[in-house]
């Protein structure tokens, strides 16, 4: 058994253990260079010859020590560089010592530093995640070679060392490796853990500071207690001078500029948070210049869990609300230019549900956007023809899937819609798809294809109108030319047919020179000279009267009224042949046609009246186009249809306007006015 004097020796080597494991942290904390490492080295080589300066002494020469412990443990925690000066240390101490266990001193100390740096670089686990079981392993596997060492000793006593430490160094040995490594485990953790906590906090100061956000807190009263430097440049105060100042009146202005009070929103949002944890309002800069701040607010509690103020996280988003301003401007302006274009348009999505119909839309085809929600709610009003329907929903899916394809507009496609009206409307139909949005663009067509109908009517007609006269005046010439045996009076009568029909070629061509003057924008050229309007309204009359006996022509004209007036006689005489001669076409013969005469202070007005057969509403639309006649049969009262339109430029030319009165099957009047003065301003435009 150890005797008393063996037992303290070992408790104070025990005790120098233990003080390395105090000191332990304190070293750790200074930087890992190559001057604390030998630092490291020589404090532990000083503590390993206190070690072997108090052991105890077996027999002279021969002495025993936890030097093994300290090396062995410390190679695992400090490294190579530590533990070798250590161990050159401890070594030239146990030199300097002497005895016939020098040898075998010095291979232990070699042999547990080096165990302990051996396995420190073969273990891939720190060494402060060692279990107590393997340090225990470590400690008994350490001390069974310090052991097999003994044997380096002479023979004579190397069995009776064995027999005294082989006990004491197995059994108590591994236990303080546990103790030394777990003290030493337990400084390394909590050195880790404090590194950790200190650069976790310092990546939290460095981005709260340099967050390109503003981070601020404020107290239970309003107060600011801390704001980043984000937040201090931004709004363009120092530390000092908005920590302990109240948010309201220094970054907050008591009212923004639609006057909500911003002072109360802060005082309500400080006493109930929660209705506030998302929040945008207008902020003020040191400036003046004010701005708009999105905040995300998280209540703060303290120690206590009592609600102590809000921690609040602000984003600038002044120039995001401006560009959405400007953005939902050029929105709008945009849709006005859509609602108020004259071209029809529709906007689809997927294909399926109208988004959006313009003004124009509704207007040319009747239909709103609240009867035809969708795509196929308005293809049954506007095709109803189920067969041609199909077609068109066919052809559609094709230019929306080529729209797609393409990234452009597909071309025009013609189609027969039907108005709400009941009418039909002849369109060309343009498309475009963006993401899942098509738009369909309508050009109405109808009246360029009526046009070119009376186009081709007029072609017609007029052919019809020249060949007559001009077959006359061909068949008299040659009749003139072939025939010499005619005498005079024969040969003036059918020289008389010849230029009267020449007189009919030049009316015709007439008529449409002047058509071709109005429809320029030019006006009818005329001649004003003071005359007798009621004389010339009666030499009108008159002719018509002699020409055709049998119908009844009234004139009432009134006695008042200036005697003369300034107008073209031929040109209203043209008007009046116009009038009268359609009033005898359109009415039966025996019912009147009355002329009449109307005076005011500016104007006088001439109405020609019949009791024929009308004209219905939708010709009287359309009465002064040109070339247009209601009854385009075969079997219609001749004529080109450019009458109306010549009478109308005449009549606008002096300065007057013409109106059409009429109600199917009771008859239809017309009338003219002419102003009795000449205007001031009015000047003739000559013809072209």
């Amino acid at each position: 058994m150890p005797s008393l004097p063996i037992i303290i020796d070992f408790l104070q080597n025990t005790i120098l253990l233990l003080a390395l494991g105090a000191l332990y942290g304190t070293i750790q904390q200074y930087p890992d260079t190559l001057g604390r490492k030998l630092f490291t080295g020589v404090f532990i080589g000083l503590i390993s010859v206190s070690l072997i300066a108090n052991p105890w002494q077996l027999i002279p020469g021969v002495i025993f020590d936890s030097r093994s412990i300290l090396l062995s443990v410390g190679g695992l925690f400090f490294g190579l560089v530590p533990t070798a000066v250590a161990i050159v240390i401890s070594w030239l101490y146990r030199l300097h010592l002497g005895g016939p266990g020098t040898l075998t001193g010095i291979l232990a100390i070699l042999a547990s530093g080096g165990i302990g740096v051996a396995l420190g670089r073969l273990r891939h686990k720190p060494a402060y995640r060692i279990s107590i079981g393997e340090w225990y392993l470590f400690g008994f596997g350490v001390q069974s070679v310090v052991l097999l060492l003994m044997f380096t000793l002479p023979a004579e006593i190397a069995l009776p060392v064995l027999r005294n430490v082989t006990v004491p160094t197995l059994v108590l040995y591994p236990i303080i490796t546990i103790l030394l490594g777990k003290l030493l485990a337990s400084q390394e953790e909590h050195i880790r853990r404090k590194l950790a906590l200190d650069a976790s906090e310092r990546n939290y100061r460095e981005l709260v500071q340099q967050s390109r956000v503003i981070i601020l807190r404020m107290d239970r009263e309003g107060k600011v207690t801390f704001i980043n430097e984000y937040g201090q440049k931004f709004f363009g105060y120092t530390h000092q001078e908005l920590v302990g100042q109240a948010v309201v009146g220094t970054i907050v202005p008591e009212f923004d500029q639609a006057g909500h009070d911003l002072g109360k929103m802060v005082k309500t949002a400080l006493q109930v948070p929660e209705p506030f944890l998302e929040n945008e309002n207008e902020n003020r800069c040191k400036d003046g210049r004010l701005v708009r701040i999105q905040w995300k607010n998280t209540p703060l509690y303290d120690s206590d869990l009592d609600y102590a103020g809000l921690h609040c996280i602000g984003h600038d988003v002044t120039e995001l609300r401006r560009a959405e301003a400007t953005l939902r401007s050029k929105e709008q302006y945009l849709q006005l230019l859509v609602e108020l274009a004259p071209i029809p348009l529709l906007i689809l999505e997927r294909h399926r549900d109208i988004t959006y119909a313009n003004r124009a839309f509704s207007d040319l085809f009747g239909y709103t956007l609240t009867e035809c929600p969708t795509l196929d709610a308005w293809r049954l009003r506007a095709f109803p023809d189920a067969a041609y329907r199909a077609r068109i929903e066919k052809n559609f899916e094709k230019a929306i899937v080529q729209a797609r394809r393409d990234g452009e507009p597909v071309e025009t496609q013609a189609l027969a819609i039907t108005c709400k009206n009941g009418s039909v409307c002849e369109v060309l139909a343009r498309y475009a798809a963006i993401e899942d949005k098509e738009i369909v663009v309508f050009n109405d067509i109808t009246r360029e294809r009526e046009i070119d109908r009376l186009k081709s009517e007029f072609i017609s007609t007029a052919a019809h109108e020249l060949r007559t006269p001009l077959a006359s005046v061909k068949g008299f010439a040659e009749l003139l030319l072939e025939e010499k045996s005619f005498d005079e009076a024969q040969r003036d009568e059918f020289l008389g047919i010849i230029y009267e029909k020449s007189e009919v070629l030049e009316h015709i061509i007439d008529d449409l020179l002047d058509i071709s003057r109005v429809e320029s924008g030019r006006m009818i050229h005329i001649e004003k000279k003071p005359c007798d309007l009621r004389a010339q309204i009666a030499s009108s009359v008159h002719a018509y009267q002699r020409e055709f006996r049998q119908r009844r022509i009234e004139l009432d004209w009134p006695d008042q009224g200036p005697e003369k007036i300034p107008f073209d006689p031929y040109k209203i005489e043209q008007v009046m042949e116009n009038l009268l001669s359609n009033a005898v076409k359109f009415s039966p013969p025996d019912r009147p046609i009355r002329v009449s005469g109307r005076f005011t202070e500016q104007e006088v007005t001439i109405s020609v009246k019949d009791e024929g057969i009308g004209i219905a509403p939708k010709d009287l639309l359309r009465i002064f186009d040109k070339f247009y006649r209601a009854d385009s049969s075969d079997t219609a009262v001749p004529g080109m249809g450019l009458g109306m339109g010549i009478a109308k430029g005449i009549v606008e030319a002096h300065g007057g306007r013409m109106e059409v009165q009429s109600t199917p099957g009771q008859g239809t009047t017309v009338s003219f006015s002419l102003p009795l003065h000449e205007k001031e301003t009015f000047c003739h435009e000559q013809a072209g």
